[in-house]
């Protein structure tokens, strides 16, 4: 997974073999961030969440995130689509 703040688009890879196989991107829509600061074993830290909650999904690959599970069975986002992330960084 990457956010690139420049451009303001979250993309996610996986692997072939792994528990989720596909790739997406996440673009557009409205980016907010909250930052708040706290002390953390006496240090202050400041916590910055950037979210999106109205992106649009697409799959530059053409295939779809696929979870696959043993309690579920196999979840499939479609190809494109809305979608919606957070990205946390504490510093």
């Amino acid at each position: 997974m990457s956010y690139n703040k420049t451009t303001k688009v979250f993309s996610i890879g996986s692997s072939s073999a792994g528990i989720v196989t596909g790739s997406a991107t996440l673009t557009g829509g409205t980016v907010k961030t909250i930052t708040t600061s706290c002390t953390a074993g006496g240090k202050k830290v400041t916590l910055t969440e950037t979210f999106d909650s109205s992106a649009k999904y697409t799959s530059p690959s053409g295939k779809s995130l696929t979870a696959h599970t043993s309690l579920t069975g196999t979840l499939t986002v479609p190809s494109a689509t809305t979608g919606a992330y957070g990205v946390t960084t504490i510093s």
